[in-house]
């Protein structure tokens, strides 16, 4: 979405009077137009990133905030964002709104807006359209008592078998594959060799199936996420398999910077492009042993392939199974960096 509608979507009249603000992001990154708001996003890098602006402050959850009743909350959720967690954050701004507070939800309507504004009227009991900026649709709901509307679920846990070992999984509301071991990471870790003893990377470890499961084989594995939630699952599913690995909540390799591994790995999201392609394989060169290898599982190749033959080396196709492949190519010291 352009800057301009960024900008322009909350205008200073909404918040006038407004003495505690509470920012949820516009698109994920914080809103534009807010000065010296509470921003809450579990990106950690969003949440940098308000840090780093200032003066807001800025946690990675609603309970994290100070004890205090908010007048005005924004929020236009990222695109990529699931129905369960958006669903969770409206539950979460009305309940730390104060009485009379408003909120202000943006959004287009190819991207959800409607079932985001349904779920307003329904747990603030109304939400009327104030205004329309490009394709994106602004409605303001004002907290009164709450309705009777059943809060959403938000934890989750399901019991699987990967490769013969038994595994409980804790998630959360919007952490991928919630409910199941997905067939791209079964995929991948039936095609991954022997690992035992060897220095493991996990980039993007949701709750952790895979790093979990590759520790249990004898990996020495670091799991990496920029999603707080998706870490704090990992943390506490690595704790109850009994696996031993080191999980760092971070955007790529900012966590793990002067480290090298022998193996990355990676499920990326099926969304990602060239944006997550590029950093991710680039960097992965810079944290590679040398004769290093990565493997991951993608459903289109062309972002992926093009970067790890400029940077890494040959790309091999180690399986092409139900719309998933699984790709592997080990560091070349002949290519420069």
């Amino acid at each position: 979405m352009p800057k301009q509608i960024r900008k322009l979507w909350i205008r200073p009249e909404d918040i006038t009077g407004c003495d505690r603000l509470l920012d949820l992001g516009d698109g994920g990154p914080p809103t534009q137009s807010l000065r010296g708001s509470h921003f809450v996003s579990s990106n950690v890098k969003w949440v940098n990133q308000a840090r780093e602006r200032g003066p807001a402050d800025a946690v990675d959850s609603l309970a994290d905030l100070p004890d205090v009743s908010f007048d005005a909350a924004v929020y236009a959720p990222a695109p990529a964002e699931t129905k369960p967690r958006v669903f969770e954050w409206i539950d979460g701004v009305h309940s730390r709104l104060a009485e009379g507070g408003r909120f202000y939800l943006g959004g287009e309507r190819h991207r959800g807006v409607e079932s985001y504004r349904r779920r307003a009227e329904d747990v603030f009991g109304s939400a009327t359209k104030v205004r329309q900026v490009g394709r994106r649709r602004v409605y303001c709901a004002r907290k009164g008592r709450r309705s009777g509307v059943a809060e959403i679920q938000t934890s989750y846990r399901f019991e699987c078998s990967i490769q013969g070992d038994s595994f409980s999984f804790v998630t959360r509301a919007g952490v991928f594959s919630r409910d199941h071991v997905d067939p791209g990471t079964r995929l991948l870790l039936d095609a991954i060799p022997p690992c035992q003893g060897k220095a493991l990377l996990d980039v993007g470890c949701g709750y952790g199936a895979l790093g979990i499961a590759l520790a249990r084989r004898g990996a020495i594995v670091t799991m990496t996420d920029v999603d707080v939630r998706s870490t704090r699952c990992a943390e506490e599913n690595a704790k109850a398999s009994g696996a031993s690995t080191s999980i760092v909540t971070a955007d790529l390799y900012d966590g793990v910077e002067g480290h090298r591994f022998d193996v990355i790995v990676s499920n990326p999201p099926f969304h990602s492009g060239l944006s997550f392609a590029r950093p991710f394989v680039e960097g992965a060169r810079r944290h590679l042993n040398p004769g290093g290898r990565i493997w991951m599982v993608v459903m289109r190749t062309e972002p992926y392939t093009l970067q790890l033959e400029r940077y890494i080396g040959e790309v091999r196709t180690a399986v092409d199974e139900g719309g998933y492949r699984v790709l592997n190519a080990t560091l070349s010291d002949s290519l420069g960096a």
